[in-house]
């Protein structure tokens, strides 16, 4: 991945950040665009270190290249801890770390599932005792689209 797409991921969560505490419908949008770039990257084998070989097959050049973890990481654990305390992010960001999971290449689940539980220990944290506290524990792309029990019952 170059450096131009890695600062472009960056400025996304940095922009999220900013706005998450004020505008959670607009981190949501971000965190939308986020999940499509750790969606593509979780498709893809990641050859960390990369290494570049001669002709003779001997390897010349070891190339530092960031983990699927350190990808994931730095898509989601600012935004997890800026974000934390409004609904609207921790239901989008659960519902965009379960779809990754189900999407991203066998090997790399291991790092959604930790996200997935620094997300549920975080909410258990900051709603317990909230009415709201079943809310933050479902997953919605919107963060606000409603009790998915409630409008299977009404759908």
């Amino acid at each position: 991945m170059s450096y131009a797409t890695r600062f472009h991921r960056r400025q996304y969560v940095k922009g999220s950040l900013w706005i998450a505490p004020v505008l959670p419908s607009t981190a949501v949008q971000v965190l939308s665009r986020i999940e499509d770039l750790l969606r593509c990257i979780g498709k893809t084998w990641l050859r960390v270190p990369a290494r570049l070989r001669d002709e003779h097959g001997e390897v010349r050049v070891l190339l530092r290249a960031p983990r699927w973890e350190d990808y994931l990481a730095m898509g989601v654990t600012e935004i997890r801890e800026y974000g934390g305390d409004s609904i609207q992010v921790v239901r989008a960001l659960r519902k965009h770390l379960e779809d990754l999971h189900r999407e991203v290449l066998p090997p790399y689940r291991a790092g959604v599932e930790e996200e997935l539980r620094r997300l549920e220990a975080g909410v258990e944290l900051q709603f317990a005792g909230s009415p709201d506290l079943d809310l933050a524990r479902e997953g919605d792309a919107q963060g606000l689209g409603g009790h998915p029990s409630r409008e299977a019952a009404h759908g």
